[in-house]
């Protein structure tokens, strides 16, 4: 998925769309030029949750550097709560915030352990 296609998933999630249901860029022209920062915070935010490694999109044309099942279920929740923010719409941004943190806690965690030892000051 490109970051392209989140931003027009996300627009038509948000009901950000014409009379058929369309994506208008002409409407949508200004978030469409803050897309990618807000793409790329809700990257960082999913690729610490899953401990990936990390990478920013540079274009709104880029590839997702996340899996698909990531990019589909759980990014156009935060992109959209980050956008509805941004448009004032309250609405909107507490019902996209609400759905994102719910899917965000199902991304799969790394099994890494983390063992809880006093240090050793004994050298």
């Amino acid at each position: 998925m490109t970051g392209k296609e989140l931003i027009d998933r996300t627009l038509q999630l948000l009901n950000y769309t014409d009379s058929y249901g369309n994506v208008s860029g002409q409407q949508s022209a200004e978030i469409y030029k803050r897309a990618v920062p807000v793409i790329n915070q809700i990257l960082a935010d999913v690729r610490h949750v899953s401990r990936g490694t990390f990478s920013l999109i540079e274009k709104i044309d880029d590839e997702l550097p996340v899996s698909e099942d990531i990019a589909v279920r759980v990014m156009p929740w935060g992109v959209g709560m980050l956008i509805a923010q941004g448009e004032n719409d309250g609405d909107s941004h507490q019902m996209m915030s609400a759905n994102y943190n719910r899917l965000r806690a199902s991304i799969p965690r790394s099994t890494d352990r983390v063992r809880d030892v006093a240090p050793n000051v004994w050298l």
